[in-house]
Formats: C-alpha cells, structure tokens, sequence
C-alpha cells in the first residue's frame, strides 16, 4: 500500500526492514530506523493516538524552529474515558 501511495508523493521513503535483522522490537526501533533514514534535518513526530488541533498542525510546530532552536515540544493531553488505566495516565497529583 506504502509503496503505491509513494508514487503519488514522491517525498514518501519507504523503509523495508529484513525480518532476520529486526531483533529489537516496538516504537524505539522504528524510531531509530525512522531518524537514520530521515533525508531532512528537521523531524516532527507524533503518536498514533494523538489528535491533532487542527489540519495546520505541522505548520504550527514548523514555526516555532529557527537557527538557534534544537527542539520544539508539542502538548496532547489525554481524554477522558472510563476506566482506571485511563485515570491513572491523566493523573496530575497536586
């Protein structure tokens, strides 16, 4: 699928990993695959499960970089849901 949205943006990089190289696992290995393959000095990520404010949302970070900048952090907060995970990811104690 990748592959055939890639030739409809051509900046898409695709990144096949071998299945007998890939001994690390999860999020911190895509990353780091991720970051290595990068083409661009700037990088902006996000999570799976954010939600973005709005469709200008990259935009938004991309102005906050200048020469002097290194790192610009975004906030999502969490939404409340039901349940006990839920209450114990949004704790703030006080």
């Amino acid at each position: 699928m990748l592959k055939s949205i890639s030739k409809t943006y051509p900046h898409l990089n695709v990144i096949t990993i071998a299945k007998n190289i890939n001994f690390f696992k999860g999020k911190k290995f895509a990353l780091a695959i991720g970051i290595k393959a990068a083409k661009n000095e700037m990088l902006i990520l996000t999570d799976a499960d954010c939600i973005p404010k709005s469709n200008q949302w990259i935009s938004e970070i991309q102005k906050h970089f200048s020469e002097k900048t290194q790192i610009v952090l975004g906030y999502s907060g969490f939404e409340r849901k039901n349940g006990l995970l839920n209450k114990i990811i949004r704790y703030i104690p006080s």
